[in-house]
């Protein structure tokens, strides 16, 4: 199994450590699971400095669900284990049970103080994660991250992405003032508004709160040989259908990739290497 991972900071520009973080194994199945965090500003703006020291946040997540899979898969031994159905109520249990862990970050002022966000502030993670197994990619994701699969020939046969950017519009619908708010009050907004809304119109996220699972979205597909797979960050969904961005995925070739992000960077006036993160990987 070919792989390639990505991952870009804009550490350079702001001094901060990236805000998206990976893992990946293949011990016993191939696990992946990606995070990125959010930040207020993502819904306003391409370009935006989000606070630092979210990586914390994001290795949490990653860390937290590839430990639990790869504990409940190697239990997995009978035939009547392999039935697509067990591997969809592992999907959601995993889900479930990293935020709740996720929950830690918020009752712990220590580990909230080195994570870098204020105590009046809960951690606000996308997440995606997935496994293969019996010829199926079994995943589970909430909030802005993707996953794509393309075909032999390059063709997108695949794409979800919990898209979460007409949450911007609704806020400056309902808060027409909201430029004159300090950075707490927005975020008690989107906390209290928009955040694992009841309502349905606000976004998915790992948070800790128990409304969180009524975003959570999960399913399977089979997969084909020579199929390109790619778990990603909001930030890699402009690239989708870029040729060369697949090719350079294809081949694992981390230098063509480079080029092509920051390129279209410049051309975009976006911050050089923006944060967003990929794992691509030729099943």
């Amino acid at each position: 199994m070919k792989t390639l991972t990505a991952t870009y900071a804009a550490a350079a520009e702001f001094g901060r450590k990236r805000d998206t973080s990976f893992c990946l194994t293949s011990s016993l199945y191939p696990i992946f699971t990606l995070a990125d965090t959010v930040d207020p500003m993502c819904f306003f703006l391409d370009n935006y400095p989000p606070s630092g020291g979210d990586q914390m946040v994001s290795e949490h997540f990653c860390h937290t669900s590839l430990d639990f899979l790869e504990n409940k898969l190697s239990k997995f031994i009978s035939e009547e284990d392999f039935k697509a159905a067990n591997f969809l109520k592992l999907i959601k249990k995993t889900l479930s049970v990293v935020n709740q862990k996720t929950k830690i970050l918020d009752d712990n002022k220590d580990v909230k103080k080195g994570a870098g966000f204020s105590s009046r502030n809960k951690p606000d993670i996308a997440g995606i994660i997935g496994f293969i197994a019996k010829d199926a990619l079994y995943y589970g994701y909430s909030g802005g991250c993707g996953l794509a699969v393309y075909d032999k020939k390059d063709n997108l046969r695949f794409n979800i992405c919990g898209e979460i950017s007409n949450i911007g519009e609704k806020i400056q619908h309902l808060y027409p003032r909201w430029q004159e708010l300090n950075k707490n009050q927005q975020n008690k907004i989107f906390q209290r508004d928009f955040c694992n809304s009841l309502s349905g119109d606000g976004y998915g996220s790992f948070n800790g709160e128990p409304q969180a699972k009524e975003y959570f979205i999960y399913d399977y597909l089979a997969t084909n040989p020579s199929d390109l797979i790619v778990f990603y960050s909001k930030g890699f969904s402009p690239f989708l259908m870029s040729k060369r961005f697949v090719n350079s995925l294809r081949k694992g070739n981390g230098e063509s990739l480079d080029n092509i992000v920051f390129k279209r960077d410049r051309e975009n006036g976006q911050v050089i290497g923006a944060g967003r993160t990929l794992v691509a990987f030729q099943y």
